[in-house]
């Protein structure tokens, strides 16, 4: 039987961090009926922080959950069991595809939640993250409107919604740029010294300085960024590399950095304010903006004039609407020449390309083609499925219907509902020339 007295104990286990404890106690005592929705959250929560979690506390945890939104609708602990039944369904959805059932009944719920709750920053949050994993553009769009129009100060929402933003074609440069505008009163100012106070002519060389948070585990940026590091005139520059990833020893795309720097420094464990002095401190002349909006909690560093120049280059490819970074650099066709006005950066246009793949240091078996083995031309795209557009699918599906002997390979570098992505290209009459590798089993049903 529940009571007030039981409650307590069961909060004062949690607090300790008796998580398993909580749990025989809830299952012992109670029955799934006479568990209000806050405890319900509360027992879910321990199911997934418990030692030896297993994938039956995972789903038992979820069902948890459910029932919290289910007995608490309009409450916050309704709220909480929502949103806990999306980012803890999404995070171990990949390992377990059976959970998808929860994920239906998420979006069922959600949608059913919206007159109540389309203010509250976490539930749009949650929606984002629900519907970028189902592919679902509209609703999408509907959110990162309701978000940006809104009265919310959260620079890491709103920065996500301008990240995102990028993937719509309807979304014009002079709409990111005016967004982006309003977004930067968002950062705070950063305690600094100013920069005449600071005494670069000491400087042997020119110090540069390129921060990151992706600098670990085979990132992109790696890969974009080292050959630019090791061809640097080492006469004329020292080159520092400040990375907020967790260091690693046996990561060796991390090592490789480490190696090709005069110095690296791990920050992780820092405060923006104390970056911000160590940088200052090591006198860096020209400072690199690796992240943008792909880390807004970082990127707060740069809206503040820690060094003499800041450039935004690499990891994003707009513009930041920071008074303080002073260049991006681009190239020919990354900004359109009329566009260059809603950049509030100035634009340094690269002679040939923006970036350059350091390549692989692999050697490579190449197999025959399969248009020579079957006479069939195969067409492949290895990206984030969330980038394909409508339009985008349209366009294929135009090359598949025009060449009878085509197919489509995809594969995405995000976990996502590759279902929600075939549908599209069922609409045009496509489907079975499209193969999708480590497609999501996952299907959409009615939810009663």
């Amino acid at each position: 039987m529940f009571t007030e007295a039981l409650r307590k104990e069961l909060e004062t286990l949690f607090t300790e961090k008796k998580y398993e404890e909580v749990i025989k106690i809830s299952e012992e005592k109670l029955n799934q009926n006479e568990i209000p929705a806050s405890l319900s959250n509360l027992i879910g929560v321990c199911k997934i922080l418990k030692k030896e979690r297993s994938l039956e506390d995972v789903s038992s945890a979820l069902t948890y959950f459910e029932g919290a939104y289910i007995k608490g609708k309009k409450t916050i602990h309704g709220l909480n069991g929502l949103t806990h039944l999306i980012s803890i369904g999404l995070q171990f959805l990949k390992e377990n595809r059976n959970l998808s059932r929860f994920i239906l009944k998420a979006e069922k719920f959600y949608l059913e939640s919206e007159s109540l709750f389309k203010k509250n920053e976490i539930f749009l949050s949650s929606g984002l993250s629900l519907y970028s994993h189902l592919l679902d553009e509209k609703k999408q769009k509907e959110i990162f409107n309701e978000i940006l129009k809104s009265a919310s100060k959260s620079k890491a929402l709103r920065s996500t919604c301008l990240f995102e933003k990028n993937y719509f074609n309807d979304w014009s440069q002079k709409n990111h740029f005016e967004n982006a505008i309003i977004n930067s009163k968002y950062f705070s100012k950063l305690e600094v010294k100013t920069i005449n106070k600071l005494s670069y002519n000491q400087n042997e060389k020119i110090n540069l300085g390129f921060v990151s948070c992706d600098f670990e585990r085979n990132h992109s940026i790696i890969f974009f960024i080292k050959d630019t590091i090791k061809h640097l005139d080492k006469k004329r520059f020292r080159i520092h590399l400040f990375s907020f990833a967790k260091e690693n020893t046996k990561d060796e795309s991390q090592n490789d950095l480490k190696n090709l720097s005069d110095e690296w420094f791990n920050l992780n464990q820092l405060d923006n304010q104390k970056v911000v002095n160590l940088i200052q401190k090591k006198k860096i002349n020209i400072l690199f903006d690796v992240m943008g909006f792909t880390n807004p909690n970082r990127l707060e560093i740069f809206n503040s004039r820690v060094a003499p120049i800041q450039i935004s280059w690499l990891a994003y490819c707009n513009t930041i609407g920071f008074e303080t970074i002073d260049y991006i650099m681009i190239d020919k066709n990354l900004v359109i020449k009329d566009e260059e006005k809603f950049y509030l950066e100035k634009v340094i246009r690269l002679p040939k390309v923006w970036n350059s793949h350091a390549g692989f240091n692999l050697k490579r078996k190449y197999n025959k083609l399969p248009c020579e083995k079957d006479e069939i031309f195969t067409l492949g795209s290895f990206n984030n499925f969330r980038k394909i557009s409508v339009e985008t699918v349209d366009t294929w599906s135009s090359i598949l219907q025009s060449v009878s002997n085509s197919r489509l390979i995809l594969k995405s570098s995000t976990f996502c509902d590759t279902n929600s992505l075939l549908d599209k290209f069922k609409k045009n009459g496509v489907e079975n020339k499209v193969k999708i590798l480590d497609k999501v089993n996952f299907h959409k049903k009615k939810i009663t």
